[in-house]
């Protein structure tokens, strides 16, 4: 299952009596940092609407990116040259840093291993195919906090979950779209912001998944209100052909047959701001939550063409007792996460014509056979596998993968 998350941020300066809003910024699109895109895929962040719980702001230096210029690069083997001695030094680029090769939203991502000695060429990470000769954009995307913090106010003003009007969730096709309107409390001394930030918690530190530049003065007769909107991308959005492989071993080498995610399964943001469950039934979250079960269903599920917005019936009777060991990052990959779900039971020879994934256990623990798994993912096999008689165990493992779309 893959989620893309694009972030985009509008600070609005008040009037305090009026509410009026006197200034808007443009909207400016985010940068989501690697330690959030793991968080993400982790169920770490909160889920979709966790992810921005809190708003942050400061009044320091923030540099997300630099690039693109005058400047160009050869990309070659695993080193990156820039036309600019010392380029990488000159602008505080360092290894972490990741270079995105050409213009917009196109070209090739490589992370920077080192720097050479004089800081004209890095080492990367990942070997280029072939030669490139061009424009390319550092993205700092190891960082994790708001210069500035605070902006210099104290007494923890510089993080709020102190909601407006305006929060909201809507979904379209295969995008869910949250929104979230904070406001920050007028205050006896006037200040200036550089950097508006979100966070999964609305602690008093300069702890951010991202932030943007922006540039507004706040006086005393008035106050700051931030608009930040999220939207997730999911895919699959339709049912597809799952072709054999996926890593299945033993007695499901092989399987092969139709699988799509039935229906939506998330965290949201309800109108006052809080955050909600989508399937408030039963909240498995399986999509951005911390649990996941494994169900194999010996009658198979009518596969939704696309993702359904409405609830999704629980399957059974053959579901995992316990969800998998919470969802962990896949080695040092970044925005991937693995759960390895555990099942174990006794079966009598039947026939298993479908394996579904959920975030739920409607039985909650009690004997496998009975249990019922909520059906998100679900995977209809083309040949049915006749499951043992008598003993019946194993780990299936299911990844979650975030990413985001960097502009150059």
């Amino acid at each position: 299952m893959k989620n893309s998350v694009k972030v985009k941020i509008q600070a609005r300066v008040c009037d305090a009596k009026t509410r009026h809003i006197l200034k808007a910024t443009p909207w400016k699109s985010n940068v989501v940092y690697d330690a959030a895109l793991t968080a993400l895929a982790t169920g770490a962040a909160g889920g979709f609407a966790g992810f921005f719980t809190a708003c942050k702001i400061g009044n320091g230096t923030l540099v997300n990116s630099v690039g693109p210029g005058a400047v160009t690069f050869v990309a070659t083997g695993t080193t990156l040259t820039a036309s600019q001695t010392g380029w990488f030094n000159t602008n505080s680029v360092s290894a972490g840093w990741l270079m995105k090769l050409g213009t917009g939203t196109g070209g090739v991502e490589n992370y920077i291993a080192s720097i050479v000695s004089g800081g004209t060429v890095a080492n990367m990470v990942s070997t280029y195919a072939g030669s490139t000769t061009g424009p390319a954009t550092a993205w700092n995307v190891t960082q994790t906090t708001l210069p500035g913090y605070g902006c210099g106010i104290g007494g923890g003003f510089g993080h709020t979950t102190n909601y407006g009007v305006g929060n909201a969730y809507s979904i379209a096709g295969n995008v869910i779209t949250l929104t979230r309107v904070f406001n920050f409390a007028q205050q006896g001394s006037a200040y200036n912001v550089t950097g508006v930030g979100y966070n999964s918690t609305n602690d008093d530190s300069g702890a951010v998944n991202g932030a943007v530049n922006v540039s507004v003065s706040v006086g005393t007769t008035q106050f700051l209100q931030v608009q930040i909107q999220v939207q997730f991308a999911v895919t699959p959005s339709v049912s597809f052909a799952f072709t054999g492989g996926g890593g299945f071993s033993g007695s499901f080498a092989g399987i092969a047959g139709t699988a799509a995610l039935q229906t939506w399964d998330c965290t949201i943001v309800n109108n006052d701001g809080s955050t909600g469950q989508f399937q408030a039934s039963y909240a498995g979250n399986f999509m951005d939550g911390t649990k996941a079960f494994v169900g194999f269903l010996t009658s198979a599920p009518t596969l939704n063409s696309n993702i359904s917005t409405n609830a999704q019936a629980a399957t059974g009777p053959y579901c995992s007792a316990a969800p998998g060991a919470g969802w962990s990052q896949v080695g040092a990959s970044v925005g991937v996460a693995q759960s390895a779900i555990g099942f174990a039971g006794t079966t009598a020879g039947q026939s298993c014509v479908s394996i579904c994934f959920g975030g739920q256990n409607f039985t909650f623990g009690s004997a496998w056979s009975t249990g019922m798994c909520n059906q998100i993912f679900v995977l209809n096999l083309s040949t049915p596998i006749t499951l043992p008689t008598g003993s019946f165990s194993g780990t299936m493992n299911f990844q979650r993968v975030f990413t985001r779309t960097l502009s150059n």
